[in-house]
């Protein structure tokens, strides 16, 4: 007997490049194997067609790699930004945007940026290739072209990956999301990958701090946690780490 299961597509990724135009210290990216790749211009308009004809509701318009930095990207998801699909991306939004990318930008439901910090020197260390004004100003610059298109802007929010470095400042990052209007904030655990060879700068796990700094980023994480449903996210690996070795 064959059964034959029909089901329909409530959510698809789109990654139209594994390619990225940063090298964070903590990313895959910058290990010396790493290989990025784009989708040829006649795969990625069958790709759109399909997601189309089929009607799917939610597009994430990315993958590993940054979407933004093919030449053309615009044009590519032009087609979904023009359907009843609700389209999101995940950017560093570390580029200068031209007028046409913030237009087509402010087109969409949800942006997520990555962003580990607002402490502009400990940002550059992290991130590399980029500086935390380009992404301050392409917030600012999205939500001016919504405004100028007489459009919603779209819901930002911050994705984290949260280690030693970064943790102390944490809660300052919180306070300055929530006044930027920023929807949410993911706090995603740290993979460990190898020290990149081209940097004396690394994120480290969590579990590198002392139980007293441990104890301080646990509160903090129960106190915002429980002040507004939704706005952050935390990966459960993070708060396994943390209770492991405040467990030690």
């Amino acid at each position: 007997m064959s059964i034959t299961t029909r089901f329909k597509c409530s959510w698809a990724h789109f990654e139209i490049t594994s390619n990225c135009n940063l090298a964070c210290v903590y990313c895959a990216v910058s290990q010396p194997w790493y290989q990025g790749t784009n989708l040829d211009e006649d795969r990625a308009r069958a790709v759109s067609d399909w997601l189309l004809k089929n009607n799917v509701p939610n597009i994430n318009i990315n993958g590993h790699g940054e979407t933004t930095i093919v030449k053309g990207w615009t044009k590519i998801i032009k087609p979904l930004l023009a359907s009843s699909a609700r389209c999101h991306i995940i950017t560093n939004a570390a580029k200068s945007f031209s007028q046409e990318e913030l237009e087509t930008l402010s087109k969409l439901n949800s942006i997520t940026i990555s962003c580990d910090t607002f402490d502009a020197a400990l940002y550059a260390s992290l991130r590399r290739k980029s500086q935390l004004r380009n992404v301050l100003d392409a917030i600012a610059k999205i939500r001016d072209a919504a405004r100028r298109l007489s459009r919603k802007p779209p819901k930002f929010i911050l994705s984290c990956v949260l280690g030693a470095e970064n943790s102390p400042s944490l809660e300052e990052f919180i306070l300055n999301a929530r006044c930027m209007d920023i929807r949410s904030i993911q706090l995603c655990s740290l993979t460990e990958y190898p020290f990149p060879p081209d940097t004396d700068f690394k994120l480290n796990p969590l579990s590198t701090l002392s139980k007293p700094e441990l104890t301080r980023l646990n509160n903090i994480l129960a106190t915002y946690s429980a002040i507004e449903d939704g706005f952050l996210n935390i990966h459960p690996g993070i708060l396994t780490e943390i209770q492991d070795s405040l467990a030690c």
